[in-house]
């Protein structure tokens, strides 16, 4: 198997399987000055499969155990207030166009 772009020779020798899981030999021929070989040679690479396990919630040897949990929250409080001033009217004529207001809020 070549890589058309690059020229790099790639071959994959499977070499068994073992409880339904595949063993193979890899060889990739594109060495670069600092690359070590690995233990089954320069190029080369053994891929013995993989087993991955993914745990939602607690694993199943947590069966029959009791697990303690402890939180440590502080109590909320907000405190807030607001104030208006304005002008009123007088006779339905607004004497001055002013009003002012102040507002402040705490939360923990």
């Amino acid at each position: 198997m070549f890589n058309l772009f690059t020229g790099d020779f790639s071959y994959n020798i499977p070499l068994g399987e073992v409880d339904g899981y595949p063993l193979n030999l890899a060889y990739q021929a594109d060495p670069r000055m600092d690359q070590e070989a690995s233990w089954v040679g320069l190029g080369w690479s053994f891929n013995p499969g993989v087993i991955n396990r993914e745990v939602r919630g607690f694993p199943d040897e947590f069966k029959d155990e009791t697990i303690d949990r402890e939180f440590n929250l502080r109590d909320n409080y907000t405190v807030g207030g607001s104030r208006s001033v304005g002008f009123p009217e007088l006779f339905g004529i607004q004497l001055l166009d002013f009003e002012a207001s102040a507002g402040g809020y705490y939360n923990n």
